[in-house]
């Protein structure tokens, strides 16, 4: 059995011939349960050119940093799958966590932020981010799920069954 992030569970993933998951983390969000997460691409309310992924091209982005899936990971594969280049180096800044990729994009110092599913509707129900000061760009009409996504949605701490393991236990 095998308890891992969701980064590393698509790496083994794919490198195995597996059932499924077993079990995950769930949260609760106003009532409904959910045990997956994604990734949230965000620009300012009032950019007039952030609509949709190709127009991330050439953009100033902000990014929690390399190893944060929903903020960086499952973001870079979603530009990936519709064919769209990752940023350039000179592009990207790492800015160390979820919130500072946002404060990025309010300060005007990047143009658009990758953040994981979630903080947007926590730092909105705080009282530290008004509902209407950003906008999120690709977003997926998930009605069962209760937080804004960009991507597609990955299990959150996955419990799976490698495939090694004796099924007679």
């Amino acid at each position: 059995l095998l308890l891992t992030n969701p980064g590393h569970y698509l790496v083994v993933r794919s490198r195995n011939s597996m059932a499924g998951v077993l079990a995950t983390l769930t949260s609760m969000r106003d009532g409904v349960a959910t045990a997956s997460l994604g990734g949230v691409i965000v620009v300012r309310n009032d950019n007039p050119t952030g609509h949709s992924l190709a127009d991330l091209g050439g953009k100033r982005i902000a990014a929690p940093g390399f190893g944060f899936f929903g903020g960086y990971q499952a973001v870079l594969h979603e530009l990936l799958a519709a064919g769209l280049v990752q940023p350039e180096p000179g592009d990207l800044r790492f800015v160390g966590g979820h919130e500072a990729a946002i404060a990025s994009v309010l300060a005007g110092d990047a143009d658009a932020a990758f953040i994981r599913t979630g903080i947007l509707e926590d730092m909105q129900a705080q009282g530290r981010l008004a509902p209407e000061a950003l906008k999120v760009i690709n977003r997926q009409a998930l009605p069962s799920f209760p937080y804004a996504v960009s991507t597609r949605l990955y299990p959150e701490w996955p419990l799976i069954v490698m495939p090694h393991l004796d099924s007679v236990m």
